[in-house]
């Protein structure tokens, strides 16, 4: 998984026919299972460190990207998003449908 523990990868296919995929990545645990459908609201997993440990370090990485890959393509180097980055804030305000 690129190094990260605890990854959920959802495939999305918008109404303009693009295909996305949104990562959410260090889950300590996952409610979903491979090939499950989800909807908006669905609870897909709680974020932390698989074995509880280090309650400091909890977060979630969430990534937007139009390639299923696993893992963060960013390099600490060059900070240049990877291949196929989307980025998430800009593209969940603009596909967000009216609530």
């Amino acid at each position: 998984h690129g190094g990260w523990d605890g990854v959920v990868l959802i495939e999305h296919r918008l109404e303009s026919g693009t295909t996305v995929f949104t990562q959410y990545g260090h889950l300590q645990s996952i409610d979903v299972s491979a090939g499950q459908s989800v909807a908006r609201g669905t609870k897909i997993g709680i974020s932390g460190p698989p074995d509880g440990s280090a309650p400091a370090l909890k977060h979630l990485h969430f990534e937007v990207k139009t390639l299923a890959t696993i893992g963060s393509g960013w390099s600490p180097r060059t900070r240049c998003p990877p291949s196929g980055y989307l980025e998430p804030e800009a593209f969940v305000r603009s596909s967000r449908p009216n609530a």
